[in-house]
């Protein structure tokens, strides 16, 4: 049900005495209960890398809503695929407080985006900011002055928050990434579930237009 009632300036409200008659439509935002930041909204453009040395790759991030993480991501490149490849993905707080460990494992011929499903999930706050990130010895993917600001996937749910949202560390694993150069993506991503599912907010989709005159209310 839709209430629709008209007030004066000085938010006074009418005495109603009979109800009009309004038909529209109404839905709940078509936004999927699992978001993740990165795909599939971007088509991969990371060139490969190596730096001939132990290296954690990662991505800051936030979310509007509450939720929870289930999964950590990364992208794997087809040059690189040649053989088994076995990587640690961490989440961190924004402090470098380690929330979560899960293990990487895939075997030649397997590329693009690459799953490790936590043993259980983690709950985030709205607004707090976290860090996804991914050990590695040698190759990995990377795509200068991606993050040029902040960067949001289209329903709003999970952002970087600025052009340094990229992040890396050299160090044993694991080792806690801060650091950023000229707004690189490293592609490592997360799958994040909304708690709010069943909840969110109806949308009037109807191109009728419609009139609620002053002193009277309207209910569809």
């Amino acid at each position: 049900e839709v209430l629709v009632r008209a007030v004066d300036d000085s938010l006074n409200m009418p005495v109603i005495t009979s109800l009009p008659s309004l038909t529209i439509d109404v839905t709940a935002p078509n936004i999927p209960e699992v978001v993740n930041l990165l795909s599939p909204f971007e088509t991969f453009n990371g060139t490969l890398s190596n730096d001939n040395t132990a290296v954690e790759l990662g991505t800051q991030f936030t979310t509007t809503v509450a939720g929870e993480i289930t999964e950590l991501r990364y992208y794997r490149h087809k040059a690189d695929s040649a053989d088994t490849d076995i990587r640690d993905g961490h989440l961190w707080t924004d402090t470098g407080e380690l929330l979560a460990t899960a293990t990487f494992t895939s075997a030649p011929g397997e590329f693009g985006w690459q799953v490790a499903v936590l043993d259980a999930p983690i709950i985030l706050d709205a607004g707090a900011e976290y860090t996804v990130s991914y050990s590695t010895l040698d190759n990995y993917v990377a795509t200068k002055s991606f993050f040029t600001g902040g960067y949001e996937e289209p329903y709003g749910i999970i952002a970087a928050p600025d052009s340094q949202s990229g992040v890396y560390a050299y160090g044993p694993n694991p080792t806690f990434p801060q650091s950023s150069f000229n707004g690189t993506n490293y592609w490592v991503d997360v799958s994040f579930s909304r708690l709010d599912v069943g909840n969110a907010a109806p949308t009037i989709t109807s191109d009728d237009a419609f009139v609620a005159a002053e002193n009277s209310t309207a209910v569809a």
